[in-house]
């Protein structure tokens, strides 16, 4: 079976009517005698069949397990670029969250066709908040290497609690660290999947409005 994406046309599909009856909205060729729909596009059998073909892929464990690993090395590559730019700046900069959510979500949506799903936007939510509290990693890299491995989960705790705990001080960042945690969210949601049909081809050849 070829690959499901190379026929799905997620931005130019449209409603096309030609002389040989109604045409699907995704390969542009005629429906037949019945079309479904999905997002609002005429799909015709096969291209739904690639639909359900790409849902199935997306929820599959071996799907999900590549979508963890690839977004975890993006997480890490994120937040140790965050770390050195705190050691570097001596500041930082809660607004660099948004940018770590971006990429994490990027990660995720190429993994899975664009489907993804809500273990997905889990996923990309965790791994932000984990890559963002790595911006506290220079406040102990002094100590780090004489750390016993109780006290280093500890630290561990204490960077991932460090959000709330410098809340008093920085409100502003934790509302923007909550910014990049929903950007995170909606940026991993990927397509919807609910597919309607069969319908029926009016005689006269045209697509009752949906």
């Amino acid at each position: 079976m070829s690959e499901p994406t190379a026929e799905l046309q997620f931005d130019h599909a449209t409603y096309e009517q030609a002389k040989t009856g109604v045409m699907c909205g995704m390969c542009g060729k005629p429906v037949g005698h019945e079309y479904w729909q999905w997002m609002g596009r005429v799909a015709c059998a096969r291209c739904r069949d690639q639909v359900y073909a790409l849902g199935a892929k997306a929820n599959a464990p071996a799907t999900f397990a590549k979508a963890a690993v690839l977004a975890t090395g993006a997480a890490l590559g994120c937040g140790v670029a965050y770390a050195l730019f705190v050691a570097a700046t001596k500041s930082r900069w809660a607004l660099i969250t948004i940018g770590i959510a971006y990429v994490i979500a990027t990660v995720i949506r190429k993994s899975t066709h664009n489907i993804s799903g809500r273990r997905y936007q889990v996923l990309a939510v965790i791994l932000t908040y984990a890559a963002s509290t790595m911006g506290y990693v220079p406040l102990f890299t002094g100590s780090l290497a004489s750390l016993s491995a109780s006290q280093a989960v500890t630290l561990a705790g204490y960077m991932l609690a460090a959000p709330f705990l410098t809340a008093t001080d920085s409100p502003l960042g934790l509302v923007i660290v909550g910014i990049g945690l929903w950007e995170a969210w909606r940026r991993a949601k990927g397509l919807p999947m609910a597919v309607t049909g069969p319908f029926r081809v009016a005689p006269s050849g045209q697509v009752p409005a949906p």
